[in-house]
């Protein structure tokens, strides 16, 4: 379990596994990589995934890596954060107009939120070349929400003084509108708790159904 504001790690697995895995600076390390191609629109044009050893040159933590991008100071690798910081809000905002909720808008600092959308694009390509390049079994991460969970958040909504339309409006379209609205009236924790309580747990399964609330007809769990 990597925490977020330390250089240090609770292993999940055996120390053998771990040493091996570990993203130690300046360690070479055997790796399963995913190489993507943008065009400037900075939308996929290929992707794809080879077995590669590489070497991290630094490692760094969240805290580090947001105050970089925050101070806007000189440093070795500003740009390239800021470049990563642009590819994945572009992602992020791809992912909502597919009907992703956007639970990170009010979650989180700039390195959250950058980790999160590049391992939600990781795991989406991983599942997209399970099911296209690759025969046998695979596992996929799928999630699908019931109707009747939109009834349940409609009332709920209601009592904090947020219509949620199901008639005229996709579902997912008008919840990120209410987390939009409750962002800025400041009680946003509460619509989060509601998602939270209500939404549909994600599931494994052979076959692959899309995961509703990540906006992707592909996932598995590979990062």
């Amino acid at each position: 379990v990597y925490l977020p504001h330390e250089k240090t790690n609770i292993p999940i697995y055996p120390e053998s596994v771990t040493k091996l895995a570990s993203l130690t600076e300046n360690a070479i390390r055997p790796s399963i990589s995913l190489f993507i191609r943008l065009n400037l629109d900075l939308n996929i044009e290929e992707y794809f995934i080879n077995k590669t050893i590489i070497k991290n040159k630094k490692q760094f933590t969240y805290y580090e890596v947001n105050e970089i991008l925050l101070e806007q100071q000189d440093h070795e690798y500003l740009n390239d954060f800021q470049l990563l910081v642009n590819i994945t809000t572009q992602f992020r905002y791809n992912r909502i107009q597919r009907g992703s909720i956007n639970l990170d808008s009010a979650q989180g600092n700039i390195s959250d939120l950058l980790i999160t959308e590049l391992m939600i694009m990781g795991n989406n390509l991983m599942a997209l070349y399970f099911q296209t390049q690759t025969s046998g079994q695979k596992i996929y991460r799928n999630q699908k929400i019931k109707s009747h969970t939109f009834q349940i958040l409609q009332t709920k909504f209601r009592s904090y003084g947020y219509n949620l339309d199901l008639i005229n409006k996709s579902p997912l379209t008008d919840i990120n509108r209410i987390i939009s609205e409750s962002i800025i009236n400041n009680d946003s924790e509460i619509i989060f708790q509601e998602l939270r309580k209500f939404l549909s747990n994600a599931y494994y399964s052979h076959s692959c159904t899309g995961h509703e609330s990540l906006g992707t007809k592909w996932y598995t769990q590979w990062t």
